[in-house]
C-alpha cells in the first residue's frame, strides 16, 4: 500500500508539473542524431560517458516506433527517448528511497513524507521531467544503498546481489561522474545503518571491488575506442568534453545559493542574491529588497539543515548516521565550492543520506518534538513553493510570452538564420533550450545563440568569436539578428543581466559594440529583434583588433 501511495504521489507530480530548465537535453538529443549520420558532436563526454550512447542505443530501437506514432523528427524522437529513460530513472529512484525507508523506519507516516519531500525536492521535481543523466544516475546510486540494506540484513547474504549494487553504483558514474562522490557512504551504509559485522563488511567490499572494475573498464575501453592513450591527451578529453576550466560558477557564495535551490525553488530571487553582492550598478539591490523577497527561502534551508544536524548529534543511534552523512556531505560540497557549485543538481549525490536522515529524525523517539517540527514545516512550504513555481499551467504560460515575443521573427526566418541575445541567461535562450518540443522550436528554423556566457574561458575573446560566427553566417547565405536589448544603453531589471557576473565583461562593452554595428529590418517592437546588415561597414567593423570597437 505504501509504495503504491508513493507512485501515485511521483505521477502526480508528473501530471500537474513540469521542468523549468531542461539543462542539456537539446544537446544529448543533437548529439544522438548527428553520431547516426557519421558526426562526432562529444558522443564520449568524460562527465557523462554512457549517457549518449545509452540514448543512442534506446533511439535506434524506438525508432520504428517513434514513426509509426507520428514523430518524424529525429531529434524530437531522441528528446522523447531520453526524457522516457529519465523519468523511469525518476520512478526506481522513488521505489528505491521507500524500500530503504521502510528498513530504517518503524512507521509509516515518516516514510511516505520524506518521499514526498524527495519528489517534491526543486532538482530532482525539475530533472526528472528532462532528457539529463542525472535522475537515472541517482536512481542507481538509490538502488544500489537498497540492494546492500536488503542483503546486510540475512544471514547469508547473495552474492549476485552484492555484484549487482557494485555495478549500479559504477553504472552512477558512468551517467555522471560526480556520483563516485556518493559512492564510499552507499558501501558503509549497511555497517553504519544495521551495525558492523563480517558478512556486511564482505558484502560492502565485494561491491566496491566490482563497482571500480566496472567503472574502470568501461572509462579505459572508450579511451582506448577514441584514442587516448597518455595523460596529456586524458586531460585534454576531459576539459574539452566537461568544461571544467575558467568557470566562474564556483566558491563558497555560489555553494550557499546552489545548496539552497537544489531543495527550494527561489524564482529569480538568485540573480536578486548575485547582484547585491557584485553591488550591481546597473540595478542596485539592497538588503531591504532582499528581506522583502524571498530571503527566508534560504535562510529556512539552512535552519532545516541544522535541524537535521541536530537530530542526529543529540541521539545515541543518530550518531552513526551522522558520520554517515557527514562523509557523503563533505566531498559533494567541497567538490561544489570548487565547481559548479550554483547548479542544483550538484547537490543530488547527497540526496540520498539527506533523506535518509530526515527520516529517521521523524521516526525516531530519541529525537525531540521541537526538532521535527521545523523539519515538517520547511518539507510542507517547499511542497508548496516548488509546486506552484513549477505547475505545469504557469510553465505553459511562460512558453508562450516568449513565444509571443519571437512569433513575427520566425515568420521571416529561412534556413541558416541564427538569432542573437545578450547572454545566456536571456529566457529566449531557455525558451529554445528547455522547450524543445513547442511548436515554434520544433517547425522553425529558429537558432539562438548569445554574444557572452558569464564565466566560460571564450568571453575573454567574444567579439572575435561573435565576428566569426556571423561571418560564417553571412558565407553560407544566412542572416543574423540581434536582440534590440544590445541597442539599450542600460539593461532592465528584468532582462537578467548582472554587472559584474563576469569583471571581464560590462554591458557597456556590448552596447557600444552593438551600437557601431549598421542593422536593417527591425520586428517585434521595443523588445524585438533587428536584422545585422551584411555591409561593408560591418564586415571591415568586425573584422578590426578586439578592443578597437569599443573605443
Amino acid at each position: 500500500m505504501g509504495a503504491t501511495l508513493c507512485v501515485l504521489l511521483y505521477v502526480v507530480a508528473s501530471v500537474f508539473t513540469s521542468a523549468y530548465f531542461m539543462g542539456d537535453t537539446v544537446d544529448y538529443a543533437d548529439s544522438i542524431v548527428l553520431h547516426l549520420a557519421g558526426r562526432d558532436y562529444l558522443f564520449w563526454e568524460f562527465g557523462h560517458l554512457l549517457w549518449r550512447p545509452l540514448g543512442y542505443v534506446l533511439f535506434r530501437i524506438a525508432a520504428p516506433l517513434m514513426r509509426q506514432s507520428g514523430v518524424q523528427d529525429a531529434t524530437a524522437s531522441a528528446i522523447l527517448v531520453l526524457l522516457a529513460l529519465s523519468w523511469l530513472g525518476g520512478l526506481v529512484s522513488v521505489l528505491s528511497l521507500y524500500g530503504i525507508l521502510n528498513r530504517v523506519c518503524r512507521n509509516k507516516w515518516p516514510v511516505i513524507f520524506t518521499v514526498l519531500a524527495f519528489i517534491s525536492a526543486q532538482a530532482f521535481l525539475n530533472y526528472f521531467h528532462t532528457g539529463a543523466p542525472y535522475i537515472p544516475g541517482l536512481s542507481l546510486v538509490l538502488l544500489a544503498v537498497y540492494l546492500l540494506l536488503v542483503q546486510g540484513k540475512k544471514d547469508k547474504p547473495s552474492l549476485s546481489m552484492a555484484l549487482l549494487a557494485g555495478a549500479s553504483l559504477a553504472g552512477a558514474g558512468l551517467l555522471w561522474f560526480p556520483f563516485v562522490l556518493a559512492i564510499p557512504a552507499a558501501l558503509l551504509a549497511p555497517l553504519l545503518l544495521l551495525g558492523f559485522s563480517r558478512q556486511r563488511l564482505r558484502l560492502s567490499l565485494l561491491a566496491a571491488v566490482v563497482g571500480a572494475i566496472v567503472g574502470g573498464g568501461v572509462y579505459f575501453a572508450v579511451m582506448a575506442h577514441i584514442g587516448i592513450h597518455n595523460v596529456g591527451e586524458f586531460r585534454a578529453w576531459m576539459e574539452k568534453t566537461s568544461r571544467t576550466v575558467g568557470s566562474a560558477n564556483k566558491g563558497i557564495s555560489k555553494m550557499v545559493f546552489g545548496f539552497a535551490r537544489s531543495f527550494i525553488n527561489m524564482g529569480n530571487d538568485g540573480m536578486l542574491f548575485k547582484r547585491y553582492l557584485l553591488h550591481d550598478p546597473l540595478n542596485p539591490v539592497s538588503v531591504v529588497d532582499l528581506l522583502r523577497l524571498s530571503l527566508w527561502k534560504l535562510l529556512a534551508f539552512y535552519l532545516f539543515l541544522s535541524f537535521i544536524l541536530l537530530s542526529l548529534v543529540t541521539s545515541t543511534n543518530g550518531r552513526r548516521l551522522l558520520i554517515l552523512f557527514l562523509i557523503n556531505v563533505m566531498p559533494v560540497i567541497a567538490f561544489a565550492i570548487y565547481w559548479q557549485g550554483g547548479d542544483p543538481e550538484r547537490y543530488l549525490p547527497l540526496y540520498p543520506l539527506l533523506f535518509i536522515a530526515v527520516a529517521w529524525a521523524l521516526d525516531s523517539e530519541q529525537v525531540r518534538r521541537l526538532f521535527k517540527y521545523p523539519l515538517v514545516l520547511f518539507v510542507l512550504a517547499m511542497v508548496v513553493s516548488n509546486g506552484v513555481m513549477m505547475a505545469r499551467v504557469r510553465l505553459n504560460r511562460q512558453q508562450e510570452t516568449s513565444a509571443a515575443r519571437i512569433s513575427e521573427l520566425v515568420g521571416t526566418l529561412k534556413p541558416g538564420r541564427w538569432l542573437f541575445t545578450a547572454n545566456w541567461q536571456d529566457e529566449l535562450v531557455n525558451f529554445n533550450r528547455s522547450f524543445p518540443l513547442h511548436p515554434i522550436n520544433r517547425k522553425s528554423n529558429l537558432r539562438v545563440g548569445a554574444l557572452i556566457s558569464p564565466g566560460e574561458p571564450e568571453v575573454v575573446h567574444w567579439q572575435q568569436e561573435f565576428a566569426v560566427r556571423t561571418q560564417a553566417i553571412w558565407s553560407n547565405g544566412g542572416d543574423v539578428w540581434i536582440s534590440r536589448r544590445l541597442l539599450s544603453p542600460r539593461p532592465r531589471p528584468e532582462w537578467n543581466w548582472v554587472e559584474g557576473d563576469d569583471p571581464r565583461v560590462s554591458w557597456n562593452d556590448l552596447y557600444r559594440y552593438a551600437s557601431r554595428l549598421e542593422v536593417g529590418q527591425s520586428v517585434g517592437g521595443e523588445d524585438g529583434f533587428v536584422l545585422l546588415a551584411a555591409s561593408e561597414q560591418n564586415r571591415r567593423l568586425m573584422g578590426e583588433p578586439a578592443g578597437s570597437m569599443d573605443r
